[in-house]
């Protein structure tokens, strides 16, 4: 069995240069790294002194591995693993997890089930992050009853969370994101009005940076086009981010929740910009399940969200929107034809 799995951090997009400015920590930024959430995650403060910057970097990362510990499904002591054991009776939960939670109820009944939180025990079954398999047909088929948000119970007053016997949340679609967009609020509380959050990938601009999306077919240095980004997130996804190949067929990690298989997408890649980075992230993925028409129709009727999609016949695709937003510029000599 083959198995490839890229580093997301480069998988998705790939930071050409911060905007010009000068500042008391210089055009470098003081920056931070560490790995939690199953991924690299930096960050990068382009303002105020290196001692403040420095300080509020170590709050940022604090924040990031105090969510990993909540949420994390490869740890027993999680609350998310809790909720699953508990089979039915309510946990009481972290004020964040519940508020996590209900957000991605919420993005769930917004995509019309294209994101799911509840394909915990089917993404457990698949182990992408683990040793790849294919599971059975009846295994599929058994787990795929698990597999509905609206059965999430929470009790937002009591900060409770349940679910039905055999269902498990994974928040890997949207957790990113969302903790993305504490760090934003954390930062700016803090006077900060130029940094750089890239967790796994997936991209939260405070300023303007200029970025380059990457390309789905190239190496990991070759990208689409270069966008401007001024205080919005970018998240991209797509099916040669991580996959094995079995028995000469390959499956990708982007799962159907229909199927409870990988999707079978027109697209190679999505990218998703918006204002709130929870958003971003679960929609990479549901239109990525959706495909092309589908997908790019959720987006024209999601206020403040815009898409670049790269499709399986070379076509780059994009949101009414996008070209305004983000000033794309195509790299020479791609092959791609731009609508």
């Amino acid at each position: 069995m083959k198995i490839n799995i890229k580093k997301a951090a480069a998988a998705a997009l790939l930071v050409l240069f911060a905007a010009s400015g000068c500042s008391a920590t210089g055009n470098e930024g003081v920056g931070r790294r560490t790995f939690a959430l199953g991924t690299v995650c930096e960050q990068k403060i382009y303002d105020g002194s290196e001692s403040a910057a420095a300080d509020l970097l170590k709050e940022g990362e604090n924040e990031i591995n105090r969510m990993d510990a909540l949420i994390s499904t490869s740890r027993d002591s999680s609350e998310i693993n809790k909720i699953a054991q508990a089979a039915g009776d309510s946990v009481e939960c972290d004020e964040s997890v519940v508020e996590l939670v209900a957000r991605a109820k919420q993005l769930s009944e917004q995509t019309e089930g294209a994101f799911e939180p509840t394909l915990g025990a089917l993404i457990a079954a698949w182990d992408f992050n683990g040793t790849p398999r294919v599971p059975s047909e009846e295994e599929i088929k058994t787990l795929l009853k698990t597999v509905d948000s609206s059965k999430i119970k929470i009790d937002e007053d009591a900060d409770t969370i349940a679910v039905e016997k055999g269902q498990q949340i994974d928040l890997g679609g949207i957790a990113k994101g969302y903790i993305a967009d504490v760090l934003t609020e954390l930062y700016r509380k803090n006077g900060v009005e130029r940094a750089l959050i890239n967790l796994g990938g997936n991209i939260r601009a405070i300023g303007e940076f200029t970025l380059g999306i990457r390309d789905p077919q190239g190496e990991s240095d070759d990208y689409v086009c270069t966008i401007t980004l001024k205080d919005s997130s970018i998240v991209t996804s797509g099916a040669y981010i991580r996959n094995f190949e079995q028995d000469g067929v390959v499956y990708h990690h982007i799962l159907d929740p229909k199927t409870g298989k990988p999707a079978e997408s027109d697209l190679l890649s999505v990218s998703i910009v918006c204002t709130e980075s929870a958003v971003a992230d679960a929609y990479s993925t549901a239109v990525y399940v959706l495909g092309e028409k589908e997908g790019l129709a959720l987006v024209e009727r999601t206020e403040g969200a815009e898409c670049l999609l790269v499709t399986e016949d070379n076509r780059v695709v994009m949101s009414s929107g996008f070209k305004a937003q983000c000033a794309p510029q195509f790299a020479d000599g791609t092959s791609y034809t731009w609508e």
